[in-house]
């Protein structure tokens, strides 16, 4: 068989030439012709030129500000900074002005500083050249000082061969306030033993003192002491009271004594009695009292030849 249009020599099985790729029978060739219709109108129709994409421009990223906002911070910390260390600088050099003196540069007080270790130095060796009986003496008056004040019983002296010493004036470094009663250092110097001087500090009253005052100058010979609050018993443990006073017998001789907590008038002998215009008294130690603080002084009685 061979193909109607072609002429090629074609199988009876076949339905399509394989050489001109038409059909071999008659109802097949009118879906050639529709489809080369199909493919001629296609060829006729103009084809757009195709477009060139362009590509895209991007917008430009926006920075972030936080940079910006980091150094602006940076900034400000390092010029604070710099202010505080101005500040403390100029803090610290009032300070160490106040506390030479503004007028006395610190080289002054550097060569005032060499000059006074150079006087103690000079002062020690001078110590070191004194004789020995020279020293010995010294010694011996530091302790008649340090023995003359010496506890004694007071129902063992009689008083009655005493003159008792008056005050002409009382003074406190601090004292309690009340309505109803006088807690002045005058209440230590009246004869009374039931009023008392009563300090007015915080705490249990250290450092707190009275200076009794005399007309002139008196050779003490005993000293007596009512101390805590001797108005009853029960005042007396519900007050504070001094277990160590400071006693400076005028400018002379000064010393720190003990005494133990009970109630009872201590008795403090001068084997040579002492010479004195005035006694001052401080607390250096204290007993506290079992409801209040304020410590107190009853009564100071001194007696001379």
């Amino acid at each position: 068989m061979k193909c109607e249009r072609c002429g090629h020599e074609l199988d009876d099985t076949d339905l399509f030439c394989s050489k001109c790729g038409k059909a071999v029978f008659e109802e097949y060739m009118d879906l050639d012709e529709e489809e080369e219709s199909r493919e001629q109108i296609i060829e006729e129709i103009p084809q757009e030129p195709e477009r060139k994409r362009e590509p895209r421009k991007r917008k430009p990223e926006k920075k972030s500000p936080v940079w910006l906002i980091a150094g602006c911070v940076l900034l400000v910390c390092l010029l604070v900074g710099i202010l505080w260390g101005m500040l403390t600088v100029k803090q610290m050099d009032e300070e160490k002005k106040s506390y030479y003196g503004e007028t006395q540069p610190v080289e002054d007080l550097e060569e005032e500083t060499a000059s006074t270790e150079k006087e103690e130095t000079e002062k020690g060796e001078t110590e070191e050249e004194k004789p020995e009986e020279t020293v010995k003496e010294e010694t011996k008056e530091e302790e008649a000082k340090q023995e003359s004040f010496v506890f004694t019983d007071k129902d063992s002296v009689d008083f009655s061969q005493y003159k008792k010493i008056s005050v002409a004036l009382a003074e406190q470094s601090s004292m309690a306030y009340s309505e109803n009663y006088d807690y002045s250092a005058n209440s230590a110097a009246d004869g009374d033993s039931s009023t008392s001087w009563q300090e007015g500090l915080d705490g249990l009253g250290e450092g707190a003192g009275i200076k009794l005052s005399f007309d002139k100058p008196h050779k003490i010979r005993y000293m007596v002491l009512y101390l805590g609050n001797w108005r009853s018993d029960s005042m007396w443990e519900k007050n504070a009271r001094p277990a160590c006073l400071t006693i400076n017998l005028g400018d002379k001789q000064s010393k720190n004594v003990d005494f133990s907590d009970e109630k009872k008038a201590f008795c403090l002998s001068f084997e040579e009695p002492v010479e004195a215009s005035f006694v001052s008294l401080y607390i250096h130690k204290a007993y506290g009292g079992s409801q209040w603080n304020d410590n107190c002084i009853s009564e100071v009685e001194f007696y001379e030849e």
